[in-house]
């Protein structure tokens, strides 16, 4: 949703109330899908405990998943606010987009009508078994005899319910801020003379870095799927490379993707303004030609004519550098290195580390 601030400009709230107005909620919420699960495992068994502490999926989920995608989603929040703020006190927008890009964000971000679709979502998936790790060596606190154990059936009907919430959430977010990014572009006036070389959207489109604790959040519960895997289920790492790289490209993907939409406004404003400085450039090269080429007395200093023309080539050549890719290499890599770096304890599992380190030294 969307709140006004002090000034007048909206606030973003998007990712930050994913389960409640307020932190306590999202305390809450993790504590009830963390502290029961715990104490029913210790009150089963210590075996059950130490296979309990040997499941890198329910740990990874439960301890970093879970906190990211709660207290990550206010920190977002907070950078993309600033990002919009941006834009108006830049003059790329109109402050009468104030209201449209408000109601924008409140039509859709959020409502308890939202909450029950999700939540009705999350309980349709509740059937979904194929992503649960049923292996033998972690039956002994998820099962008991043929049906879930006291722990088992709390962490599927419960902890995973609660952590596919969060995502549903995040990825509706997504969705909603896609659609906020759609409702700028349409109203943005790029400044493509922005030494930025983004036409000025280089502030807005740097903010999105701060998405990296919910990325490293979503990676490192994948991480914790491919870790049960490598290490209960006996698969290679060779047997989950693909989903090991198709996990990383698909948790940056959705959030670059929100950026798509700018494309448009820069191509447009790009290509108006380079046509108009060609027109320009040609009859003004005419006129400054003759004093180059014919070695003709320079022109009088009251005309100015050779200054401008540096200026005015100088200005073709910023336009003509322009991006219309809104994509900046440091959230590029920010959001890679937030999303490889849960995957690298995978890797060590595949791979030993005194195997890693030879290869390394043979390339040296």
């Amino acid at each position: 949703m969307a709140e006004a601030t002090s000034s007048g400009l909206p606030r973003v709230r998007l990712f930050g109330s994913a389960a409640g107005t307020g932190p306590v909620p999202r305390l809450l919420l993790w504590l009830l899908s963390w502290v029961p699960l715990v104490a029913l495992t210790a009150h089963s068994s210590p075996a059950a405990m130490s296979t309990f502490l040997m499941d890198a999926e329910a740990l990874a989920r439960l301890l970093i998943g879970m906190p990211a995608l709660l207290l990550g989603g206010s920190f977002v929040d907070r950078y993309l606010t600033r990002g919009v703020h941006d834009f108006y006190e830049s003059e790329l927008l109109p402050r009468s987009a104030c209201d449209p890009v408000a109601r924008q964000l409140a039509r859709w971000g959020s409502g308890w009508g939202l909450r029950a679709i999700i939540l009705g979502i999350v309980a349709a998936s509740l059937s979904m078994t194929a992503l649960e790790d049923s292996s033998f060596a972690l039956r002994g606190w998820r099962q008991e005899g043929d049906g879930y154990s006291p722990a088992g059936a709390w962490y599927r009907w419960i902890a995973t319910p609660a952590y596919r919430y969060l995502w549903l959430r995040l990825a509706w977010g997504l969705i909603v801020w896609l659609g906020v990014v759609g409702l700028v572009a349409r109203l943005l006036e790029p400044c493509l003379l922005h030494p930025d070389r983004q036409g000025g959207l280089g502030r807005f489109v740097s903010v999105h870095a701060a998405f990296a604790p919910l990325a490293f959040g979503m990676s490192s519960s994948a991480a914790g799927s491919l870790a049960n895997q490598l290490i209960h289920r006996g698969r290679s790492l060779e047997d989950v490379q693909l989903l090991l790289i198709g996990f990383i490209v698909m948790i940056q993907l959705p959030i670059l993707a929100t950026l798509l939409p700018l494309v448009v406004p820069l191509y447009r404003e790009k290509k108006k303004t380079l046509e108009r400085l060609s027109t320009v450039t040609v009859s003004w090269s005419r006129l400054v030609a003759p004093h180059l080429v014919e070695r003709r007395p320079p022109p009088s200093p009251n005309t100015h004519d050779l200054a401008a023309h540096a200026d005015l080539i100088a200005t073709y050549t910023v336009v003509d550098q322009t991006s219309v890719l809104p994509w900046r290499k440091s959230v590029v890599l920010t959001l890679g290195f937030f999303t490889t770096l849960p995957m690298l304890p995978v890797l060590l599992i595949g791979v030993p580390l005194q195997e890693i380190l030879s290869r390394v030294t043979k390339l040296l």
